[in-house]
């Protein structure tokens, strides 16, 4: 399992071996191959050449000391054991991801096209995730997400601040102030929870189904953006005392299966939510 280092001086390919060095600073044996560390440590030479490889194993490690992207126009497509990326370029990848730790600076970001990603972390990062990305646990932290087409479903995706888009079915935990607007298609489930300060619009078709749960803590919103023309509520509704919740649409006011008050005094029916 070699360890290769980017050098290329001028836009490369990231299958040429003469764009690397070994750890003895010579040109390696071969290009990179199944299992490979490769690091991206020093220069802003962008990769936007040979991104279609079909590897398996890579560990994809990119430092501060590198400037440049990893596929500028279309991703880098390959399996991926880990990444670690603190670079100030932009990361555009495609494949199976075990685990990232994704901290794009300087106003880069990471786009994460079609794959299985596992213990992903987007740090501080603007984001997106294509049609086919798939996301089985995830957090992100602080960072601004758009387009979360997830082609399945989100395992668990925890947000931390920021403002995100999803198009696909999952549980979301939000905090810290997390806007979570869910469009067409979206589905919350079971577990999905908002908490304090934090806000989910559906702005469009939405659906809780039966038996899951939402939860929306004191201070926390679960409201429409604008009336949506569809929005199915078979599931639990459970809220806290200061809550905000508005479940109308055009079609008139939708009634949980369930609606389960926490916090509030036996015998005594809570203020309206407005």
């Amino acid at each position: 399992m070699p360890t290769l280092y980017w050098r290329g001086t001028v836009d490369g390919d990231f299958g040429d071996v003469n764009n690397y060095v070994d750890s003895t600073g010579a040109t390696p044996a071969a290009a990179p191959v199944n299992n490979d560390t490769i690091i991206y440590n020093h220069g802003s030479v962008d990769v936007d050449a040979g991104l279609t490889t079909g590897l398996t194993g890579l560990a994809l490690i990119g430092t501060t000391g590198y400037t440049g992207r990893i596929g500028p126009s279309s991703p880098l497509v390959a399996t991926y054991t880990s990444v670690q990326w603190k670079g100030s370029g932009s990361l555009n990848l495609s494949g199976n991801i075990t685990a990232g730790k994704i901290k794009c600076r300087s106003g880069a970001n990471f786009n994460y096209v079609s794959g299985t990603a596992t213990s992903l972390f987007i740090d501080r990062t603007p984001y997106s995730l294509g049609g086919s990305a798939v996301v089985t646990t995830g957090r992100v932290y602080r960072s601004v997400g758009s387009d979360l087409n997830n082609a399945t479903k989100f395992t668990l995706f925890e947000i931390d601040g920021g403002t995100h888009t999803s198009h696909r079915k999952g549980v979301f935990k939000l905090y810290n102030s997390a806007v979570l607007k869910a469009k067409s298609e979206a589905v919350l489930d079971d577990g999905t929870f908002i908490g304090n300060d934090c806000v989910c619009e559906y702005t469009s078709e939405e659906t809780v189904a039966s038996g899951d749960t939402v939860e929306v803590s004191s201070t926390g919103k679960f409201t429409a953006a604008s009336s949506p023309t569809a929005f199915t509520y078979d599931g639990v509704l459970a809220y806290w005392p200061g809550a905000s919740i508005n479940l109308v649409t055009a079609s008139g006011e939708v009634a949980p299966a369930t609606t389960t008050r926490y916090g509030f005094e036996d015998g005594l029916d809570p203020e309206p939510i407005p």
